[in-house]
């Protein structure tokens, strides 16, 4: 049986819960590649955290987390951690949190281009003709 835990955070209409992963999910985020897409913008980021990793791993959306301070999204994070504490423990036996660890790189990666990209939209239209950029 598939574990899960509701979460009740002060001050929000509805609980959120968070699922334990499946294998099969848990062999899609490695071997997929969910952020395969010829946008780099935020937007595209966004979109892609919300229809295909927020609903695998909880009832939250990402307007949801946008709303809620680091505590709330810390009790999420535990509560995740919890119901797939099995999981993280066979990874750490079987030395495949370095491969865990690149998704979260991936993840990391991604924003930072996504942010960078959307960034220079912004700005280079503003810059005085002939600034060099670096």
């Amino acid at each position: 049986m598939r574990n899960t835990k509701t979460i009740e955070i002060d001050g929000r209409e509805k609980p959120i819960t968070v699922y334990e992963l499946t294998v099969k999910q848990i062999i899609g985020f490695m071997q997929e590649d969910v952020w395969s897409s010829e946008d780099n913008s935020l937007d595209a980021f966004r979109k892609t955290l919300d229809a295909k990793i927020l609903p695998v791993i909880c009832t939250a959306t990402l307007e949801d987390f946008i709303e809620m301070t680091p505590t709330d999204i810390d009790m999420v994070y535990k509560g995740f951690k919890e119901v797939n504490k099995v999981f993280f423990e066979l990874a750490q036996k079987m030395g495949i949190q370095e491969m865990l660890g690149s998704v979260l790189v991936d993840i990391k990666q991604q924003l930072k281009k996504a942010i960078t990209e959307d960034f220079s939209k912004l700005v280079v239209p503003s810059l005085k003709p002939g600034t060099l950029l670096s």
